[in-house]
């Protein structure tokens, strides 16, 4: 009698946990999504404030977007790379802002970089992998871009 008893309370306690775990997975899911809507909002307001291929305010649009992106920090896995993205943003918009490079080759040569941040993400995530786990494809990223016009396109 005791036996089942006890199973019966171990049980239940069993259950009620994994209760708790998924309220606090979706309390963290929610927190999540508030943390990349603020983000996202930020960036929109960079993209509002300071015009994209405006030579004058390169450097400030690219403080900006650092700032805005910076607040996923705590969701990122390897916020490193956060950081070298945001410092090779940074270095790329210094260059053209001083007229050094066109905006074109800005965003090649910022595409490039991100792309091997993303490849190294990968490259971590792979290393580091367990069963079903799937890094980031680095091909997904632009890596060059072509201008017509006034328009430049990356891919």
């Amino acid at each position: 009698m005791f036996v089942r008893l006890f199973s019966t309370l171990a049980a239940c306690l069993i259950l009620c946990n994994c209760s708790l775990t998924r309220q606090e997975q979706e309390q963290e899911t929610e927190a999540d999504l508030a943390v990349e809507t603020r983000a996202n909002s930020a960036v929109e307001q960079c993209n509002t404030t300071y015009r994209e291929g405006d030579r004058t305010v390169v450097l400030e649009r690219a403080k900006c977007l650092n700032d805005a992106l910076g607040k996923l920090r705590p969701l990122k896995r390897f916020p490193d790379l956060l950081d070298v993205d945001a410092a090779n943003r940074l270095a790329v918009a210094g260059k053209e802002q001083k007229g050094r490079i066109a905006h074109i080759d800005a965003m090649q040569q910022f595409a490039t970089m991100h792309s091997k941040v993303i490849a190294e993400e990968q490259r971590r995530m792979s290393a580091n992998a367990s069963v079903g786990e799937r890094g980031l494809s680095a091909a997904a990223m632009p890596a060059a871009c072509t201008r017509y016009g006034d328009a430049a396109t990356c891919y």
